[in-house]
């Protein structure tokens, strides 16, 4: 399980440098100068660093997730479903004020005229699909139980179908993470 606990430490780790990102930027807008450029910059690369540390972790789960699968490894997909997901429930929920937080400021900022940059609306688009990557990466673990239950006959492929997808739903990821954990409870 030491990779669950890497994986979230990484993940709350990636959400202090967006923090940091901020932080420098605003310090950058309130007295620009070499120093606090170079502070923005470098918030900018701890920022790419950990979400790139994020991303390789979640690739290392994946194939963690296949090799319980193919080992049949129930339980072992359980704990890691439950820790990753349940595990990472805070982050969203933050990682979601500060996006709305965000959205706010440069949307008041703008009076409204921000709709029309099309650099709000990249904002936008590559906050919502980093958070995507995210939760579908903790996601990998509610998968290869749904399809793992489907192998030992316990679901149908249509409930094995619908399990998927909602783990690939944001929010309903966490209420079908909690239906599979109670279900396999009693079915491996």
């Amino acid at each position: 399980m030491a990779r669950k606990d890497r994986f979230l430490v990484v993940l709350y780790l990636y959400l202090f440098s967006i923090l940091a990102e901020i932080g420098g930027l605003y310090y950058f807008l309130k007295a620009p100068s070499a120093f606090s450029k170079g502070l923005a910059a470098a918030a900018a690369l701890f920022m790419l660093l950990c979400f790139a540390a994020v991303v390789t972790l979640i690739i290392l789960n994946i194939s963690c997730a296949v090799r319980y699968f193919r080992e049949k490894g129930g339980i072992l997909l359980r704990q890691a479903m439950k820790g990753m997901k349940l595990g990472s429930i805070p982050f969203f929920i933050i990682n979601f004020l500060v996006c709305l937080m965000i959205a706010a400021v440069i949307f008041g900022a703008s009076r409204g005229f921000a709709v029309f940059l099309p650099w709000v609306w990249n904002w936008v688009l590559c906050a919502v699909a980093s958070t995507y990557i995210i939760m579908a990466g903790s996601s990998c673990y509610g998968i290869a139980l749904a399809r793992l239950l489907r192998q030992n006959g316990s679901l149908s492929r249509k409930q094995m179908s619908v399990h998927i997808v909602l783990q690939l739903i944001f929010v309903l990821d966490v209420i079908d993470t909690l239906e599979l954990l109670k279900f396999s409870a009693k079915n491996l």
